[in-house]
Order: C-alpha cells, then sequence, then structure tokens
C-alpha cells in the first residue's frame, strides 16, 4: 500500500512539473487574461512551494513524502535519489546530477519571474485586457 501511495505522489509531482513548464506560454499571450493569471498564480505558489523545501529540507518535499512512502512498504523498492533525476532515468536514461537540476530550477524560475513582470507590465499597460 505505501508504496502506490508513494507512486501517487510521484505522479503529483510529475503533474505539478509538467503544468508549471507547459503553462509558460500563458504569461506572454494576452489572448487569455484569466488563464495568465491563474497561471501565474499558480506559478508563483510553485515555485516558493519548491524554494522554502530547498530551503528547509534540501529537496522537494514531495520527494521526500514519496521516499518515506517509499520507506515504509515492505517491498522497500524506492530510490534514494531526487524525483527528477528517477524521472530523467527512467525517460532517457541517464540523468543529471543535482548541482545541474538546481541550476536547471533556478533558470526556470527566472523565466517565470521575468515572465510574471512582463505580463503584470502588460496588463498595467493594456488595461482593457485586465481581468474583471
Amino acid at each position: 500500500m505505501w508504496l502506490a501511495v508513494g507512486v501517487g505522489v510521484d505522479l503529483i509531482h510529475a503533474l505539478a512539473m509538467t503544468a508549471w513548464l507547459v503553462g509558460f506560454p500563458l504569461l506572454f499571450v494576452r489572448r487569455w487574461p484569466r488563464a495568465r493569471l491563474t497561471y501565474a498564480i499558480y506559478a508563483v505558489t510553485f515555485i516558493v512551494a519548491s524554494q522554502a523545501s530547498m530551503l528547509f529540507m534540501g529537496e522537494c518535499f514531495l520527494t521526500a513524502v514519496a521516499r518515506w512512502c517509499g520507506a515504509h512498504d515492505p517491498t522497500r523498492v524506492v530510490s534514494d535519489d531526487w524525483f527528477t533525476v528517477r524521472l530523467a532515468r527512467a525517460v532517457f536514461g541517464m540523468a543529471p546530477s543535482r548541482h545541474d537540476i538546481s541550476q536547471i530550477s533556478e533558470a526556470l524560475v527566472l523565466v517565470t519571474a521575468i515572465g510574471i513582470i512582463i505580463s503584470i507590465v502588460r496588463s498595467h499597460r493594456h488595461p482593457t485586457l485586465n481581468v474583471t
């Protein structure tokens, strides 16, 4: 049972990361202001949770929860690697180092922040595009 819960946590983790990455273009699209605002709020929440987790735990809290669940399963098949390492290994057959993952994550946070700033500036320049 614990292994299934851990896999479920990993699935939620993968979906949250995918939503964050796939949603980037919404920050630059004026056509759908509600979607842009919704994504911007999600992105900020995602980044704050991720960075706070890295600061206090040294890894994503979802990775820690999945590992805890795996450790309580009798089979104990869950790896101690970060989720992103396990995902990359499963998809590509190889994995980046934790340092590389941190650098890429920080770059993506920067892109998100720049996108949100551009989105806010555009909304203020064109008040008719604001969400009502």
